[in-house]
């Protein structure tokens, strides 16, 4: 799926927000973004969606009325992968 699309990563709120034109764009994006950071868990039912007038991703391309998605997460590390 093609379109206009940024994740934000607020490591210090442990927080991504996805920006994109869909919703479905969103989430194929941050699928795609998690598989590139095995790091990153997010937490269950944190999920929270809004609709947004516009938005600017980082080309400076405006994007009308498109969605951000908001995921509270943690950071899994590699000494508490051995524990388990």
């Amino acid at each position: 799926m093609h379109g206009p699309w940024m994740i934000d990563d607020l490591r210090e709120s442990t927080t991504l927000i996805v920006h994109a034109a869909t919703s479905e764009l969103a989430e194929e994006k941050l699928h795609w973004w998690l598989s590139e950071n095995p790091e990153i868990e997010l937490i269950a039912n944190s999920r929270r969606a809004e609709p947004v007038s516009a938005f600017t991703i980082r080309d400076g391309a405006v994007v009308s009325n498109g969605v951000k998605l908001i995921y509270d997460y943690t950071c899994r590390t590699e000494d508490a992968s051995k524990a388990l």
